[in-house]
């Protein structure tokens, strides 16, 4: 990410996640697509993954045809769009807690529900790990 000329910054998360947040300069199709999302015409199911080749892979959540709207988005800019694939959606099987065990997602929960990631302190990890 270092070396794109479109990313201005971006954080890595943890050592091993494989996730990374960024700021980027969107191309035009990118900005459309966001500004359609903001309107509620469809979801972006994050992570949005980058394959090998550069290549951007992620899904697109709404109706049959909300999603065939955003054909007029193959025309925007010079990158090309490719639909892979449609189908039902089936949302308790990914996401990016998907892979927590029940354990590791009740621990989450209650950090939550006590405020830990508002304001992490040392007493309150102190709570946390009693409860």
């Amino acid at each position: 990410m270092n070396a794109s000329s479109v990313v201005e910054g971006f954080t890595i998360s943890g050592d091993k996640s494989g996730y990374v947040y960024s700021h980027f300069e969107a191309s035009p199709q990118t900005r459309e697509m966001l500004e359609r999302r903001e309107a509620g015409d469809f979801l972006i199911e994050m992570p949005i993954k980058y394959t090998t080749d550069g290549a951007r892979k992620f899904t697109l959540i709404g109706t049959e045809e909300s999603l065939l709207e955003l054909t007029e988005l193959f025309e925007i800019g010079d990158t090309n769009i490719e639909l892979v694939s449609m189908g039902p959606y089936s949302p308790e099987s990914r996401g990016v807690f998907s892979d927590l065990t029940d354990r590791q997602r009740e621990i989450l929960e209650t950090a939550l529900q006590m405020g830990y990631y508002e304001n992490p302190a040392k007493r309150l990890s102190k709570r946390l790990h009693r409860n």
